[in-house]
């Protein structure tokens, strides 16, 4: 074997190597986050370190942790991260198959959310109802108006979603009421979310609320609720 032969042997086997040494480092700190995890659950994690979790089962054979600060870094929480659509992920560097990945999973948890209210009777504006619409309508980037049917026994028989602009969810008060007949509903909850973040009521958002419930009133189904929800913050319109 020729002299330039044999080092571009020796260099592919030191190539190699390296690679499955760095493999090795890769998957022992990846055995710790796991241990770490059994041990002390998601509090244990700093919070790029959730991130860096999830990609280790997303991205395999790879230091997934400048990626996790740097999503972090990018969208400021975890929360924000988990708020943000396909295309923004994209954008942030993650690849389409991982960026549709992270979306299914917040879909997942609004899903896991929805069906834990199904199961038992519903206050207007208990903590399960406000975190599941916290989930629901919190990050979204659009004004969206998200309606929850009920029945005498304030339990859940659907719900319904109208989109808006960002600054605006409007939907008639007729085609609330139409819906909650035909869903033999006695309650209703409706929610929306700021996407500035703040909470404050607007005049549009009480004189909505006042047509919902005459609109409701005349069938004689009760609205129970009206909630303004942001990402970290609620306020009632009714309390």
């Amino acid at each position: 074997m020729c002299a330039s032969s044999t080092r571009s042997v020796n260099k592919d086997r030191l190539t190699e190597q390296s690679e499955k040494n760095a493999a090795g480092l890769h998957d022992g700190h990846r055995e710790r986050l796991r241990q770490r995890f059994i041990k002390g659950g998601i509090s244990a994690f700093q919070e790029y370190e959730i991130l860096e979790f999830l990609f280790s089962v997303l991205i395999p054979r790879k230091d997934v942790k400048p990626l996790a600060k740097q999503m972090i870094a990018r969208f400021q929480s975890v929360s924000g991260f988990l708020d943000a659509d396909i295309s923004e992920l994209v954008n942030a560097g993650l690849s389409l198959r991982v960026a549709v990945t992270v979306n299914f999973f917040r879909a997942l948890i609004t899903l896991y959310r929805g069906e834990k209210m199904l199961s038992r009777p519903l206050l207007s504006n208990s903590l399960e109802v406000i975190t599941f619409l916290q989930t629901k309508l919190g990050g979204l980037k659009k004004e969206t108006l998200h309606v929850l049917f009920l029945d005498s026994g304030r339990h859940l028989l659907g719900s319904a979603e109208w989109a808006g602009t960002v600054d605006r969810a409007y939907i008639s008060p007729r085609e609330i009421a139409e819906k909650a007949l035909l869903l033999r509903a006695t309650g209703v909850i409706l929610a929306h979310n700021h996407p500035s973040g703040n909470c404050k009521p607007s005049s549009a958002d009480m004189q909505f609320t006042k047509s919902v419930f005459n609109a409701l009133e005349l069938f004689d189904i009760k609205l129970l609720d009206h909630l303004i929800i942001s990402r970290q913050d609620h306020v009632s319109l009714m309390y």
